[in-house]
């Protein structure tokens, strides 16, 4: 955004050889598109944050049937054990 203002800075003194901060060309190209900008960021960050969430709601989906199907055969390995202990 910046670089887009010091380009226009640039162009406009040479042509003009005036130096003035912000015109009235510049304003109507540059706040437009700061905003143009900011919303563009704005769904992106929010398209990548939701794809991360959904990446970690996957691995944790995975992790706990992980872990539930270890808790399973440690149960049924005790359950084996105490079977062999009652014979």
């Amino acid at each position: 955004m910046f670089l887009l203002y010091l380009l226009m800075f640039t162009i406009h003194i040479l042509k003009s050889g005036k130096y003035e901060v912000l015109n009235h060309k510049m304003s109507q190209v540059l706040i437009p598109a700061t905003f143009v900008t900011i919303a563009v960021l704005a769904i992106d960050i929010g398209y990548q944050f939701f794809k991360a969430w959904k990446q970690s709601l996957v691995e944790v989906e995975k992790y706990k049937t992980k872990s539930t199907n270890a808790q399973l055969q440690n149960l049924k390995i005790s359950s084996i054990r105490t079977s062999y202990l009652i014979i």
